[in-house]
């Protein structure tokens, strides 16, 4: 069954105290709220916590509950605050539904809804924006989405696949945005559900330094803002909160036959209890039989029935003797629990046959994959088609030799050129005796305009200068009026829709690498993120300045990453925590955390550097035979007083076997090997 998204009208129960468990996918953080009516604030808070897979999701998510403190202990009621790549069509993803699943089964937790980060951050702070607007842009893991908000309303959003660039990422945001909503307002705000405050402000001045002015985004150089880890975790508190509260409420206005929200979870049946022996007996007679009646009317000797009750007390005291000197006691320890991390500079190399701790160097192994999309955008260019102006023109000699002008010679007139269809000869000027004059040599021929549009549809008489020929000595005439002359725009392919066009498959493909990556982690192997990505094949429909309505493109590239063995990761963590693990703790017998960024630029096939985060639970060594000789022959309370004051003790539980004796025997026995220990993994309750 579905976990129901808390922005839909589902019907919840409104609790006093509820938790809040914020995931994306790569971190988990855990808040306790308590809701007064229509306001929820944050009783505590966890810190934030990276996990791998889903058996880390649980350990991490439960370091985080037992943060929270007391109060928190007999909450059971969540709200997820999920990514919005976590959903589709308004429902969880089949994967992500997995995690929350095995997340609440380990963790006994009792979900009521969800809501999606990005939606309820923009509800939360529509309503405050000024009446120019603002545009928040959400950081993730994986995306950097762009949030138009105006006059209290989300108007616009779009999400790119982030790559390591701030600005670029945001940038190509923002053109998008402008595209479809025209100019945007002068507000820019960061926030993310992921980033620390120092990784905001940082984002924040890189922004602030960007050249904004040679875009056409904003009619002013743009403010930028970013708001703070504290301030989202209060909004999506207050969010998660009040749908719970409003939701709540109109259940219960519909009616006495209010039914709580369907859960995912398959609830099992509950088990019936074994019914308690009856030690009492009780006969009853017949009025039709008379034997019996008279039996039962019959009184025995009272040495006999003092018999039968001494019989019976004996037996039911050596009954209970004998389970107390065969019983024993279960103690049951969860000994503390830390985590340790330090971040270092480990070398993944796959060129070397084995991890060389010393060196922090980790074996690794290339690991690629082929990936084909396709992407489909409108033409945005435009572009002016038509026809050329023909014509006649006469060409004037006025020197005493004779001119060629070959094919192609340009004729000016203004802004207008015309060229030469053919290789033209002139004659030259003749002298007119009888008159006193040069007669100019003459030539027609046909002259074609080098540029579409009516306006080379010159009138007769039309004169031409012939390249750069002073008019004394060439020139040129036009013959009649000149025709042909036409254009028109048209909807083009341009080189923008062609780079977007890359850029989305880009994204595309990253994202499909990712989930592939998660999903073929496991199992003592592990792969990185995507680390770089080739192209192999670019292949658009149509080239640039082709006449259409749309045009797609066609990407084939290889996503490049490393993978590694937990049997070659651990002895470098063992290097990296030996000094972080406290005395009297050992790292347990669970597989570690790596994490770390995307590096496109590396050269798979040699040695490359990350800065990356190595992290590992430890325990507490607990010293079993001390223990357990302090508490024998106490009583259960006293017992358990002393176990969970030892500071490496979380917890400490007690069992008599048989259960039975526990109602009447609360000692620990003075035997040693009647008195057993079993150490615990730490789980919350």
């Amino acid at each position: 069954m579905q976990l129901s998204n808390i922005f839909s009208a589902s019907k919840q129960e409104q609790p006093a105290f509820m938790l809040c468990i914020i995931l994306t996918d790569m971190s988990t953080q855990t808040l306790l709220l308590k809701s007064q009516g229509a306001h929820s604030s944050i009783v505590s808070k966890s810190k934030r916590y990276h996990y791998l897979d889903t058996n880390s999701l649980v350990v991490k998510t439960d370091e985080g509950l037992q943060e929270l403190g007391p109060e928190s202990e007999k909450v059971q009621t969540v709200v997820f605050a999920l990514e919005k790549n976590w959903i589709s069509e308004g429902d969880i993803q089949p994967k992500k539904q997995a995690l929350i699943d095995a997340l609440a089964k380990d963790l006994s937790l009792n979900p009521v809804g969800f809501i999606e980060q990005g939606e309820a951050l923009s509800h939360a702070l529509a309503a405050e924006q000024h009446a120019s607007g603002s545009i928040l842009l959400l950081v993730s893991q994986t995306t950097v989405t762009a949030i138009l908000v105006q006059q209290g309303k989300v108007v616009g959003e779009q999400s790119i696949g982030k790559s390591g660039d701030m600005v670029a990422d945001v940038t190509e945001a923002l053109a998008r945005l402008h595209q479809s909503a025209g100019t945007l307002p002068t507000k820019l705000v960061c926030l993310s559900a992921l980033l620390t405050d120092e990784e905001l402000e940082t984002a924040q001045q890189e922004l602030l330094t960007a050249d904004w002015q040679s875009t056409d985004f904003f009619l002013q150089q743009p403010s930028v803002e970013f708001m703070s880890e504290e301030a989202v975790l209060s909004l999506l508190a207050q969010q998660a909160g009040s749908a719970v509260h409003i939701t709540g409420k109109a259940s219960q206005r519909s009616g006495d036959n209010f039914e709580p929200a369907e859960l995912f979870f398959e609830t099992e049946p509950p088990v019936a209890k074994t019914a308690e022996p009856d030690f009492g007996f009780t006969e009853e007679l017949s009025p039709e039989n008379d034997d019996a009646r008279s039996h039962a009317q019959h009184k025995p000797h009272k040495f006999i029935g003092t018999g039968v009750v001494l019989g019976i007390v004996v037996l039911i005291l050596s009954v209970f003797v004998g389970m107390y000197f065969w019983s024993s006691v279960v103690i049951h320890l969860t000994p503390v629990s830390k985590t340790v991390s330090r971040e270092v500079e480990v070398g993944l190399d796959a060129s070397v046959s084995a991890s060389d701790p010393e060196a922090l160097i980790i074996k690794a192994e290339q690991f690629e994959v082929e990936f084909t999309v396709t992407q489909t955008t409108e033409a945005s260019g435009v572009a002016l088609v038509g026809e050329k102006a023909q014509g006649t023109a006469t060409l004037f000699n006025k020197t005493e030799a004779e001119k060629i002008f070959p094919a192609g010679t340009k004729l000016s007139s203004g802004e207008l050129v015309f060229t030469l269809d053919e290789e033209v000869a002139v004659p030259a000027a003749i002298e007119n005796k009888t008159e006193g004059r040069n007669d100019y040599g003459k030539k027609i021929t046909s002259v074609t305009a080098t540029t579409i549009g009516a306006e080379g549809n010159v009138s007769s008489g039309t004169e031409f200068s012939i390249e750069s020929f002073a008019d004394s000595t060439y020139s040129a005439a036009s013959d009649a009026e000149f025709a042909g002359g036409a254009s028109r725009e048209v909807r083009v392919v341009s080189a923008t829709d062609l780079e977007l066009l890359l850029s989305d498959a880009k994204k595309e493909i990253t994202d499909l690498a990712t989930k592939q990556f998660v999903a073929e982690s496991g199992s003592g192997r592990y792969l990185l993120p995507p680390q770089q990505v080739e192209v192999v094949r670019s292949t658009p429909d149509k080239k640039e300045g082709t006449e259409s309505d749309s045009v797609s493109l066609t990407l084939v590239a290889t996503v490049k990453t490393l993978a590694y063995k937990t049997e070659d990761l651990l002895p470098i963590v063992q290097v990296v925590l030996r000094s972080e693990i406290p005395e009297g703790f050992e790292l347990k017998d669970r597989e570690p955390e790596i994490l770390s960024a995307a590096n496109e630029t590396a050269d798979l096939s040699k040695k490359i550097t990350l800065s990356v985060n190595i992290s590992a639970q430890v325990v507490a060594v607990i010293d079993v035979d001390e223990l357990r000789s302090k508490i024998l022959g106490l009583h259960f309370e006293a017992a358990k007083n002393i176990l969970v004051s030892s500071t490496k003790v979380q917890d400490a539980s007690i069992e008599m076997q048989p259960a039975v004796m526990t109602a009447i025997w609360k000692r620990i026995p003075k035997q040693l090997d009647r008195v057993t220990v079993q150490i615990e993994e730490a789980g919350r309750e």
